[in-house]
């Protein structure tokens, strides 16, 4: 009888320590059987918050696109500002050189009237 009274009280006290530990870890053993949902709802956030980054990356793409855009335009102005420049400089000496021809043409001619009307 030794035996089973052995036998009875390992199995009671195996009972004991079963039960103490489906109560005492009750919490998280719980926690496993809530299902799928809070994880679901943190990855559909994740998703979420990846999309607008993703958005936002393309809005920055556009932008830099569209100011490389103006940038390229800003240049091509320059450059033509530049061309416009130097045809104006240009002008501006061939508009010298005809101003100074017509000068001596004019001295010329005073020059002539002056001695026309000396000789009369």
């Amino acid at each position: 009888m030794d035996e089973k009274k052995c036998f009875i009280m390992f199995v009671i006290g195996c009972l004991i320590i079963f039960y103490g530990g489906f109560v005492l870890g009750g919490g998280s053993i719980s926690d496993l059987f809530r299902g799928t949902e809070p994880v679901r709802q943190e990855l559909d956030r994740a998703e979420e918050y990846q999309r607008q980054a993703e958005d936002r990356v393309r809005d920055i793409e556009t932008t830099t696109g569209g100011v490389t855009g103006a940038i390229e335009s800003g240049r091509k102005a320059v450059t033509d500002a530049q061309g416009t420049a130097g045809r104006i400089e240009a002008d501006n000496g061939r508009a010298g050189t005809i101003i100074a021809e017509c000068q001596q043409i004019i001295a010329a001619v005073r020059a002539r009237g002056e001695v026309k009307a000396a000789a009369q």
